[in-house]
């Protein structure tokens, strides 16, 4: 789906955490976790706000530093539904290879060689690691970089939204159990990220269990959407999550997360 043209050059505001940043301290004041927050209800999208997009164009929805609108693209009724999904282990999992292999990468790459049946069939032959599939290093030249970035991206496109059908037919029980063990690797993976400043960020998942609401990713097919979309559902998830580190606001959005009304 695309922006409709006549939504406005301004873009909307989304809703987030009401009252005061818990997050932030006075100064000399000693650190402290943050006290759960209750989330504002997403703004919902209407489906009159979007067109259909050209499968080789370039206006895909992009609502990841939107978050009431990505929610709502993801057919959640709150942003603290869409906080919880993207520390799930569906997006965990998949962001641990699309980080570095979808930089400066425009989406459009990846939609267009996913359209193609030559293109399903090379993602669908890798199994296990797709950078062991598709190596690349600083050393390789520009245009093999792009190609397998390239391929390594558009394959965890694919397998998350596989993933996510699994996902939403599990038990919590089950969910909880992989979700608990894509966040312990997570931290692992991340625990020299450094944020603005370059000072160090403590990452933090809650301990407590909040629930895995179930995601509507498409394509709805009444809408105009075909199977790209899907796609750019798990893109967009993937970009706000990622954004999380970039914006230094991790204990806000995802280490105490409470369910909201």
């Amino acid at each position: 789906m695309a922006p409709s043209k006549d939504q406005g050059k301004r873009p909307l505001r989304p809703q987030s955490a009401g009252g005061e940043n818990p997050a932030k301290k006075k100064k000399g004041s000693p650190t402290e976790e943050p006290e759960p927050v209750k989330m504002r209800v997403a703004r919902r999208t209407k489906p009159k706000d979007f067109n259909q997009v050209e499968v080789r164009g370039s206006n895909w929805v992009n609502v990841y530093a939107q978050e009431a609108q990505l929610a709502a693209y993801l057919s959640f009724k709150t942003t603290s539904e869409l906080r919880q999904f993207a520390i799930s282990w569906v997006c965990l999992s998949a962001k641990r290879y699309f980080s570095e292999a979808a930089k400066r990468l425009a989406k459009k790459q990846q939609f267009r060689f996913l359209n193609t049946i030559a293109g399903k069939r090379e993602i669908d032959a890798v199994k296990d690691s797709p950078v062991t599939a598709w190596p690349y290093t600083a050393e390789t030249g520009a245009d093999i970089q792009i190609r397998q970035r390239k391929r390594i991206v558009a394959w965890c496109l694919v397998k998350m939204a596989t993933d996510i059908e699994t996902y939403n037919q599990a038990t919590v029980e089950a969910n909880n159990r992989k979700t608990h063990q894509e966040q312990k690797a997570f931290l692992e993976r991340h625990k020299d990220v450094t944020g603005k400043n370059e000072t160090k960020l403590e990452l933090k998942f809650s301990t407590t269990p909040v629930g895995f609401p179930k995601p509507s990713m498409g394509p709805l097919t009444d809408l105009g959407e075909n199977q790209l979309e899907v796609y750019n559902r798990c893109w967009e998830v993937l970009r706000y999550l990622g954004a999380g580190f970039h914006r230094q606001n991790w204990a806000n959005r995802f280490q105490s997360i409470t369910t909201g009304d």
